[in-house]
């Protein structure tokens, strides 16, 4: 089964995506240990590659002076922050 995930597969369950890479995932459950094995920790190059031009474009939009408006800000506020 290919991974959907892209990039971002790397951050996948490493035990969970072993199985599948195996095709063993039908034939039996995962044990304990295979299902909390620790995701690996260190981005890909492709990750990387995407984090820093996400940053980038952040900080030249933050200098060209491009912020969220009061009211943008508040009903972000609103959506996620009970009675804000």
């Amino acid at each position: 089964m290919p991974n959907r995930l892209g990039a971002l597969g790397k951050f996948t369950n490493s035990g969970y995506s072993r199985l599948m890479d195996q095709g063993d995932l039908s034939k039996r459950p995962l044990t304990l240990d295979e299902a909390t094995e620790p995701a690996d920790a260190a981005p890909s190059a492709d990750v990387k590659a995407w984090q820093d031009a996400k940053v980038r474009a952040a900080i030249k939009a933050a200098d060209a002076g491009d912020f969220a408006s009061d009211e943008k800000v508040r009903r972000v506020i609103r959506k996620y922050v009970p009675h804000g």
